[in-house]
């Protein structure tokens, strides 16, 4: 007959939850989302827009984005959204657009802002610029 020590159950436990918790990190990265843009977290009146002139729809956290499309928030809305080069987070009244020369491989890429405000974390990558287009100026962070 064999007995276990509650210190030998307890490192059983352990071991047993440092398996868990190995098999979901495991598991969140075999179905992590595409590198592409996607909404990742949203509050209040949140839309995506597609196509030209845009076709809107109510967003919903984990949705993709595509070249062309557009973001907008309401007055209390706000949204972050996930992209290649980092990420962005719109406030209320704003309008974020994924440029569509993101589908060629020479494309500039950056998004444009045509109404509102925003707040911008771009990863550090060498030889690639990153632009954020607005009707009134256009900011470029290189390298």
């Amino acid at each position: 007959m064999t007995s276990r020590t509650p210190l030998s159950r307890d490192r059983s436990r352990g071991l047993a939850v440092a398996r868990a918790a190995a098999l979901s990190a495991l598991g969140l990265l075999l179905v992590a989302p595409t590198s592409g843009p996607r909404l990742e977290r949203m509050q209040g009146a949140v839309e995506i827009g597609t196509g030209e002139p845009a076709v809107w729809r109510a967003a919903h956290e984990g949705d993709a984005l595509a070249p062309g499309d557009a973001v907008r928030t309401g007055c209390d809305g706000r949204a972050e959204l996930a992209l290649p080069a980092g990420s962005v987070r719109l406030y209320g009244d704003s309008l974020l657009r994924i440029p569509p020369a993101a589908t060629e491989p020479d494309g500039a890429d950056g998004v444009g802002l045509d109404a509102g405000s925003s707040l911008f974390d771009v990863h550090h990558r060498s030889g690639d610029t990153f632009e954020v287009r607005t009707p009134e100026v256009v900011v470029s962070i290189k390298g």
